[in-house]
């Protein structure tokens, strides 16, 4: 059995308790062992109070906002990575803030950090697609696009937004703009890695990525289709008796699935290779 990851430790206490920031950071510390989460902590630490100090004479929404933004994507220059958007370094937080780039949800993850520290309700919104923030204040709330310097979101703007992630129109449903619990923002960070990690055949990062999606304790569907992609990379590895255990707990999971019929052809061929099981 592998040794419990200290991701896997943290996430184990109480959800109110996690600071989100933190547990990216942990999660990075896998690709990087000798990352100083403490030196990274204490950096939005600073980056917060400066802003904090900078908010204490505004009052007007308009004048937060900007306050915001001049510090975050204008002096310390954060901003979308367009490029390479499926480049891992920007799912890892430290990289983001090093390299000043990366995608919708570590640069919202930026802004949500900085802006409770210095005092302001920052929260996720998980729009399909595309990860945003909304700020409130005293009878105003206001959505921005990390991704887009900060810039400022009408509903259109949200479902320009989605159908240009998805391909197709969408509506803006009510329930998209909710704020995005802790334990969820986590398992949608650890899936955009997965993802890449899999793009990239990187498979013992894609195995230590699942095992942190394990510890948050998934429901159903989610874990179903851990059980999926981690008995491919056990049949990709050669283990095929894994592979087998993985693809029967997927099935009892999901069993309606839309590959349940290619899933069972897989094990039927594991079982007719006996000598090939480990």
């Amino acid at each position: 059995m592998e040794p419990e990851s200290a991701f896997a430790r943290y996430v184990a206490g109480p959800e109110e308790e996690w600071n989100l920031a933190e547990a990216a950071l942990l999660i990075a510390a896998e690709a990087y062992p000798a990352l100083d989460v403490g030196r990274t902590l204490q950096w939005l630490e600073a980056q917060g109070r400066i802003l904090r100090q900078r908010l204490a004479p505004l009052f007007s929404p308009a004048q937060v906002i900007a306050a915001v933004n001049r510090l975050l994507f204008d002096e310390l220059g954060f901003h979308g990575n367009t490029e390479s958007y499926y480049d891992p370094r920007n799912s890892l937080l430290n990289d983001v803030i090093e390299r000043r780039t990366g995608i919708p949800i570590t640069l919202a993850l930026v802004v949500m950090d900085i802006g409770a520290r210095a005092g302001l309700t920052v929260e996720g919104v998980g729009l399909p697609g595309h990860f945003i923030v909304r700020v409130r204040g005293e009878g105003w709330q206001v959505l921005l696009d990390p991704f887009n310097r900060g810039a400022e979101l009408s509903r259109y703007d949200c479902e320009q937004l989605m159908a240009q992630a998805l391909g197709r129109p969408m509506p803006l449903l009510p329930h998209y703009l909710e704020p995005v619990a802790k334990r969820a923002f986590l398992m949608r960070m650890l899936n955009n890695l997965q993802a890449v990690y899999l793009q990239d055949r990187q498979w013992a990062r894609v195995m230590a990525t699942i095992a942190n999606l394990f510890s948050l304790r998934p429901e159903p569907s989610a874990a179903a289709e851990l059980y999926r992609v981690r008995g491919l990379v056990h049949y990709e590895l050669g283990r095929l008796g894994a592979a087998e255990q993985d693809w029967l707990h997927y099935l009892t999971l999901a069993p309606d699935a839309p590959d349940e019929r290619l899933i069972r052809d897989n094990i039927a061929a594991i079982r007719s290779e006996p000598a090939r099981r480990n």
